[in-house]
């Protein structure tokens, strides 16, 4: 993300910074593009800022992301790069 997005939406960065690290930069890269191109493929929002596109919800199925507990996913993934980078 570039660095006013970072300023204005702390969280989504994070959690984007995690994916990287757990899936690799190229991969993430490439579903955000996509996501800014129109697909409905990423879509975030935090701070009454939003980026993407947004995904079609459907009734019954979909989840919000506010519902998520995310702090566990972040030590997760860090366990896993670390394990990638061979620490």
């Amino acid at each position: 993300m570039t660095k006013p997005l970072r300023q204005k939406m702390p969280t989504v960065a994070a959690f984007i910074d995690d994916l990287r690290a757990a899936f690799g930069e190229e991969i993430i890269h490439n579903i955000i593009r996509a996501g800014l191109q129109g697909q409905p493929v990423f879509h975030a929002s935090e701070n009454g800022h939003q980026i993407g596109t947004p995904l079609p919800s459907v009734a019954g199925e979909s989840v919000s992301m506010a519902d998520i507990d995310l702090r566990s996913f972040s030590a997760i993934a860090a366990q896993h790069a670390s394990r990638a980078k061979g620490k």
